[in-house]
This record gives structure tokens, sequence and C-alpha cells, in this order.
């Protein structure tokens, strides 16, 4: 579990839409990376799981600055 103070992080609600569709952009290339290359999947399997968990994270309530 991702340990973070609730701060403000993002300005609007754009700024967290936007950085929301990268995490899902980089998630998706994750992806495509382990179909091409099983032999390194374990690692990035974690890494993708580490993603999806910031994502998770994210339907928490953050404060807008």
């Amino acid at each position: 579990t991702i340990n973070v103070e609730r701060e403000p992080v993002f300005g609007s609600e754009s700024d967290l839409a936007r950085f929301v569709n990268g995490v899902n952009e980089i998630i998706g290339f994750v992806d495509r990376a382990i179909e091409e290359d099983p032999p390194n999947s374990e690692a990035l399997y974690e890494m993708k799981a580490y993603l999806e968990e910031i994502l998770m994270e994210l339907h928490e309530p953050i404060p807008l600055k």
C-alpha cells in the first residue's frame, strides 16, 4: 500500500485527468511489453501492480488547490 500524505497535488480536475490518462497509457505500454518479453514479465507485472495501486489510491478524495 502506498503511504502518501493527502496534500493538494493537482491544480485542477483536468490536471488530475491528464495524470490518470498518462498512468493508463503507461499501463498499456507495460501490457504490450509483457506480451512481447515474457522472460521479464515478473518485473513488468510488479510495475503494473504498482501503477494500478496508484490509480486505486486516486479513487479516494484528493483535495485540489
